[in-house]
């Protein structure tokens, strides 16, 4: 009932205030047209009354003053100023509104003051009268005095032809304004009065209008409240109401009702049919939903299934793999394998790494199907990862003959926060494309930075161009290329690559929030476009790595830390024991999870290698049980006193490739989490980290070594390994050839005996390996020798040749009488076994010492260059 009191009201509010605002709108406008009109017609003819007003008044006041100017100039002629005085105010008396007539000479001097004769014979000074007086022809002058408004009229008085002076005529214009101001406020009062008429007049046609606007709304919004009502009955399902519509009229009303009856029926003719229908539907939707229940549940096995062959895959894949990578840089560390071997080791580590790659592309690709990837997004320098991906590929790009160009823009951020690995991915795969094919021109790199509107201020979106000048992609092969394996005609002709980097490049980018585009032109090159999303981060907020370095010991003076060992698989097992067992830890191995908390329980290591998948008991079940076994024992002991457990450091190892494993691990105690195939460097790094352990890297060893050799020239010189006994020698010599570490340390015992610090420092160089720097020093030990023999054969030969006795032949002292230029000449010349630039030197020596050029010449004609070398560099030494 509400709703139909309120739909009743407003259909005839609405057309009540509708025809009462025309009405009111109407009449306000009629009401002031006719308004203003009038005021028009009012103010017009006011201004004509005006205009006469004071035109009749300009013509009495100026025949007034020409009558009286003429009567002036008689009475002057005549002189009989006395008539004119009277005369003057007798005029001034009959005019009523006439207020005074001055009568001035030129000179100023008032002859006649009707209003003030006080002032007559005076000058008169004011502004008005300054202004009468220089007058020639007649004029009007309209100004105040002392508050009332004046017009006064000007003529001048002539004695002959002479300008004698002028005569002035005030009019008073206050009786004319107050005739002006009366006409105005009568205007005003008939204009009130015309707007109340038109008040009052509207008000009687509003109240006649609402009645009759009463009457036709109630007459025109009856037959629409009555199709509403019927209309509201039939939404409510009651079609009957439809068959009580009338047709009483035959205009719209009527017309719309007709419409609305037909309606109601075809209504209810439809509602029937849809009810058949409905029930039809509801059978085949729930037929429908146990077909797709169906289907959702293979689907879910399919995923599953495909989940375990990925994992499965994985663990079978990656774990020998983890046994080739890492016994070939076990082996890579042997300092006794020859060069040959080192570049079959490296061979097999790059190869496996390229088997890596293939594994790791292949298994992210179904990942990426089966929806298993995900962004792990961290700050990082962007800047920095764009120097090293320079770097990577400069080398690369260098032995192609390949101009490599990066282009950065300057606006570009240095740290922003987005995944630093997939971008990393993204990037190398696409420039190692772009080298591998392009056979000679450039490779380009393009960074640059685009804002997005309607966004935070901290994200961009930024846009890597990678362009090149090789053989170019026909247009019919650029989706292809996005295809998993994939390739165009000229990959295929190459025999290079699997199909997967772009396919997966184009993903990652996409799950970076952006797309990937190509452009190429046969005979022209491509150009790859991507851009990603991210978001600028703080320079406080970045983790910088440090750098690999390769770890060759522990420093002394370190606990004995026990390291346990637990993997299933014997050989990956071994690869961790022959790593860590060279370092000096204390390790012990378990093939199962049993096997290992039955040791942690016993032997209590300070940090376990997990493997995560094992027969009898898993890696994950085995760390539950170690922490709950740990946590149980600390709250034992903490009733009692402060509690000395120490917590044992856990890493995981798996060969799976699925992010989820790395959370799950973490949640079930394990620290940390290594994926296989590691490097050794990984492996060092998580064991400092958890036990604070203190390496001795390559690099200050080598460092330490270069100390050592500048303090060990000092002391394997030639004269102490003289001191050594030729027995001793010999066996050092064999046992550096040899590589036998037992020999030389027997030769080295001995020799401590006749020189300690010799035998210090060859047991430092044995303990290195360092054979080869041995041999060296031994050498040295040769030369002396050797000159020594040299000197004695020489000798003979200069008595021989020249017949000089040895003692007069040239000495040390003679040689370093020769400037530093030549000696340095002369060195360079024996270095290289140059005969023509020796003699070149020696003739320049022969200059200064004929003696010393003639033994020079001997030693070089028997080609006993160690000697003059070795001459040479004592002088120099001296």
């Amino acid at each position: 009932m509400i709703k139909k009191i309120r739909l009743k009201s407003s259909i005839r509010l609405k057309l009540l205030f509708t025809m009462m605002g025309m009405i009111i709108g109407l009449l306000v406008i009629l009401s002031f047209i006719q308004i203003y009109f009038q005021k028009e017609i009012l103010d017009n003819e006011l201004h004509i009354r005006i205009e006469l007003m004071r035109d009749n008044l300009d013509q009495r006041g100026k025949s007034l003053s020409y009558n009286l100017s003429a009567q002036v100039e008689e009475d002057i002629a005549s002189y009989n100023f006395l008539s004119l005085m009277n005369g003057l105010k007798k005029t001034v008396k009959d005019e009523e509104d006439l207020k005074y007539i001055i009568l001035m000479k030129s000179n100023g001097i008032a002859q006649i003051h009707t209003l003030n004769p006080a002032l007559q014979g005076e000058v008169l000074t004011q502004k008005e009268d300054n202004f009468a007086v220089w007058k020639n022809k007649s004029d009007t002058h309209e100004f105040d005095k002392d508050g009332i408004p004046i017009i006064e009229f000007i003529e001048p008085v002539r004695f002959g032809n002479t300008r004698w002076g002028v005569l002035r005529l005030a009019y008073s214009l206050e009786p004319l304004n107050k005739v002006i101001q009366s006409a105005r406020n009568k205007n005003t009062v008939w204009i009130q009065n015309a707007m109340i008429r038109s008040v009052f007049v509207m008000i009687w046609f509003i109240a006649a209008g609402s009645f009759i606007m009463l009457f036709l709304s109630a007459k025109l919004s009856n037959p629409m409240i009555t199709l509403s009502k019927y209309a509201q009955q039939i939404a409510r399902g009651d079609f009957s109401a439809g068959r009580k519509i009338s047709v009483d009229s035959k205009d719209e009303t009527g017309i719309l009702a007709l419409a609305f009856r037909d309606m109601a029926k075809d209504l209810e003719t439809s509602y029937r049919e849809l009810a058949a229908y409905s029930r039809t539907l509801e059978k085949n939707v729930m037929e429908r939903t146990a077909e797709l229940e169906k289907s959702k549940k293979l689907a879910e096995a399919a995923n599953q299934t495909k989940s375990e062959f990925l994992a499965n895959m994985s663990h079978e894949l990656r774990t020998p793999l983890n046994a080739v990578l890492g016994f070939a840089q076990v082996i890579a560390r042997s300092h006794t394998l020859s060069s040959e071997n080192q570049e079959n080791i490296g061979i097999i580590r790059r190869n496996g790494e390229h088997l890596l790659t293939l594994i790791n592309q292949v298994l992210s690709l179904a990942k990426i199907e089966a929806g298993r990837v995900s962004l792990n997004e961290k700050n990082f320098d962007l800047q920095n990862l764009l120097h090293d991906i320079e770097e990577m590929f400069a080398l690369k790009a260098g032995n192609r003959n390949l101009q490599l160009v990066f282009e950065k823009d300057n606006a570009l951020p240095r740290y922003v926060h987005t995944d630093e690995v997939k971008l990393r991915q993204v990037l190398i795969n696409l420039l190692n494309n772009a080298v591998k094919f392009t056979k000679e021109g450039v490779v380009t790199l393009r960074v640059s930075l685009k804002n997005l509107r309607n966004r935070k201020d901290t994200e961009h979106v930024i846009q890597f161009e990678i362009e090149d000048t090789g053989p170019g992609i026909a247009p019919e092969e650029t989706e292809d290329v996005f295809e998993a394996f994939g390739q165009t005609a000229t990959g295929r002709q190459a025999h290079e690559g699997t199909g997967l980097g772009l396919p997966i490049s184009r993903k990652f980018v996409q799950l970076m929030g952006g797309n990937m585009q190509i452009e190429s032109e046969i005979g022209c090159g491509t150009l790859f476009i991507f851009d990603i999303r991210a978001q600028v981060a703080d320079a406080a907020d970045i983790t910088l790595t440090p750098p690999d370095r390769c770890v060759i010991a522990l420093e002394p003076g370190q606990p004995c830390y026990r390291i346990l060992i637990v993997e299933d698989k014997p050989d990956s097992r071994q690869l961790l024991i022959r790593l860590l067992d060279s370092f000096g830890f204390d390790l012990r191995e378990a093939k199962n999870g049993q096997e290992a908390f039955d040791i942690w329980q016993a032997w209590r290591p300070h940090l376990i290698w997990m493997d995560l998948r094992m027969p009898v008991m898993d890696g994950y079940e085995a760390t539950r049980r170690i922490r709950e076994r740990e946590s149980k024992m600390i709250k034992e002991e903490n009733n009692y006193f402060p509690s000395s457990i120490r917590r044992c450091s856990i890493i995981a190892l798996t060969a799976s490739a699925f992010e989820e494993q790395r959370s799950e691990a973490l949640e079930d105690g394990c620290d940390d989490f290594v994926r296989k195939p590691f490097n050794e460097q990984e492996i060092f790094r998580k064991i400092q980290k958890y036990l604070g352990v203190r390496y001795v890297y390559k690099e200050e060893q080598e460092a330490e070594d270069r100390r050592q050799l500048t303090k060990w020239k000092d002391t394997l010189t030639a004269e102490a390994i003289a001191t050594i006994s030729p027995e001793c020698i010999k066996i050092l010599k064999l046992g550096a050839e040899r590589a036998d570490i037992l020999l030389l340390s027997s030769v080295i015992d001995q020799i401590r005996g006749q020189n300690a610090t010799i035998a210090d420092a060859l047991a430092r160089l044995a303990e290195n390996f360092e054979y080869d720097k041995i041999l060296s020093y031994l050498k040295i030990h040769n030369v002396h020798e050797k000159e020594q023999k040299t000197e004695d054969r020489t000798s003979s030969q200069w008595k021989g040749r020249t017949g000089i006795e040895v003692e007069d032949a040239p000495t040390l002292d003679d040689i370093s009488m020769v400037p530093a230029e030549l000696l340095a000449m002369l060195e360079e010349a024996v270095e290289i076994a140059d005969p023509e630039m020796m003699n070149d030197v020696i003739n320049q020596i022969r200059d200064l010492n004929l003696l010393l050029a003639d033994a020079l010449v001997l030693l070089m004609n028997d080609f006993d260059y160690d000697r003059m070398l070795a001459l040479v560099k004592k002088t120099e030494d001296r």
